[in-house]
């Protein structure tokens, strides 16, 4: 008797899990991949070097909506192509010129940091990035921070336009 009672309830189980997949109403969505876009080359008489930066965990290849002030939301399905801090990296050295590139100076900049904040936040219709930035140059040390908050249009918060707002 109690053999069959598990068998029922299993077969209910299966068939309350059939049909629940069956009626789902959420429709597949492709998972869109984004990066900063191409860096702007900035012209300079001294040689500078992207060092490493680390960012805060929460900040992994997910999209973060800011929807309040203690309300985060990591987005599945729009993810940056890679990690903050590569990206961040990667078009530092493609705005610089890269390394190794001849400059009339042998003066050597090196910049590096901690990015706090990489987020868009729907609420305020922002895009931010805040980094503590670390300069080393000839054995002198710089630590300044740097806030980018960018504005976008309410109507306009299509992921596209979101990874515009944070190439800006």
């Amino acid at each position: 008797m109690l053999r069959r009672l598990l068998v029922n309830l299993l077969v209910f189980g299966l068939l309350a899990l059939c049909f629940g997949c069956l009626f789902q109403s959420a429709p597949y969505q492709d998972v869109r991949s984004f990066d900063l876009g191409r860096a702007v080359k900035v012209d300079t008489p001294m040689v500078v070097r992207v060092g490493s930066f680390d960012v805060a965990r929460l900040y992994g290849t997910r999209f973060i909506y800011r929807m309040g002030e203690h309300e985060v939301v990591a987005d599945e399905y729009n993810r940056w192509i890679q990690l903050p801090q590569v990206l961040v990296e990667q078009y530092l050295r493609l705005a610089f010129g890269g390394e190794g590139v001849s400059r009339s100076s042998d003066s050597t900049v090196e910049i590096a940091g901690d990015i706090l904040v990489f987020e868009f936040d729907l609420v305020e219709s922002q895009a931010h990035l805040l980094v503590d930035l670390v300069l080393s140059r000839d054995e002198e040390i710089s630590r300044f921070r740097e806030e980018i908050t960018v504005s976008f249009d309410q109507g306009g918060t299509t992921p596209e336009r979101l990874a515009a707002a944070m190439n800006q």
